[in-house]
């Protein structure tokens, strides 16, 4: 109920999903945030658009990892939505919003690190047959198709000399799409409802925004980063993973920019919900009161005992 709720006693509290590794935890907040999409076109046809979840996480290796388990999410809810009508005309989409280290910030800019110079290069590698898999890195993270698991970097034919990218950048937009023209994110179909780059991200706020927690400290030097919250509707849920990684130091930073993150998402009648979720516990009430000035509430509870907690069973090796 307090997810949809906003008038729900609930709503103030943390949900932590505390659950072992491979417990399931990124499927249960996955799936609910697929509900919660699908109810916000329903419940709000005229302004469902902008920012509705977003998602955090603390190491960049991880998010990639999870960046692409969240895509298959999505692609599957855009398949949905344009099979019905009532689900609303604007893509389903989900934005990868990390540091330069790990995707291009910009389209162009006068470092020579910008999305239009990387890929510029790497198809001056493909003309020239000069690129080579082990060695050239995909500036842009995304590997493969999570709808088909094409590679979108590949030698489409079986013949070709040449590899091709997956990527295009037009209007001065980097436009992402399946080299397969069998799927149904491939270029002649629109694409792939992803967004990779910082610009396209503010210009065009992702139905999930995915993110590493330092990235927000961007609000404080980029005014363009405020678009992401200044929609007619603010975003309903915001999911914390591995919510152990943030304690010491990096929790004491980050529970700095909670407050303003926190007032970004809420108006006069709307707040957004917390779920966090990790594998490890210690003094979660202490550290969640920290760093959100909410009370939490642990899922499943503790059990008498912790090799059959209904929700999960201890299964030992033969």
């Amino acid at each position: 109920t307090s997810f949809v709720d906003e008038k729900c006693d609930e709503r103030e509290l943390i949900d932590l999903l505390y659950f072992p590794t491979g417990g399931g935890k990124t499927e249960a907040y996955l799936a609910v945030s697929a509900f919660l999409i699908f109810w916000r076109r329903l419940e709000f046809s005229e302004n469902y658009g902008g920012v509705n979840i977003i998602i955090r996480y603390t190491l960049r290796l991880l998010s990639a990892q999870q960046f692409e388990r969240a895509s298959k999410l999505i692609l599957a809810c855009e398949f949905i939505r344009q099979n019905f009508k009532e689900l609303g005309t604007e893509r389903i989409s989900i934005g990868f919003w990390v540091g330069s280290s790990s995707i291009p910030n910009e389209i162009k800019n006068t470092f020579g690190t910008g999305a239009e110079t990387k890929l510029n290069k790497l198809l001056e590698k493909f003309q020239k047959q000069t690129y080579n898999s082990n060695r050239d890195v995909n500036p842009f993270q995304l590997s493969n198709c999570q709808w088909c698991n094409t590679k979108l970097i590949s030698k489409v034919k079986q013949n070709d000399t040449s590899f091709q990218i997956g990527h295009r950048i037009s209007n001065n937009k980097l436009n992402s799409f399946c080299l397969n023209s069998k799927c149904c994110f491939s270029e002649e179909k629109n694409g792939l409802p992803i967004v990779l780059v910082d610009e396209d991200i503010y210009n065009r706020p992702p139905t999930i925004l995915f993110a590493t927690v330092d990235k927000f400290a961007m609000l404080a030097w980029k005014g363009e980063a405020t678009n992401l919250f200044n929609q007619n509707r603010k975003p309903d849920l915001i999911i914390q993973d591995e919510l152990h990684l943030l304690n010491g130091t990096l929790g004491s930073l980050v529970g700095l920019f909670e407050n303003a993150l926190l007032e970004l998402c809420s108006t006069e009648n709307q707040k957004p919900k917390i779920i966090a979720s990790t594998a490890t516990v210690k003094n979660v009430d202490k550290q969640i009161l920290g760093l959100y000035g909410r009370k939490a509430t642990i899922f499943p509870q503790y059990a008498t005992n912790s090799d059959d907690t209904f929700f999960s069973k201890v299964i030992p090796s033969s």
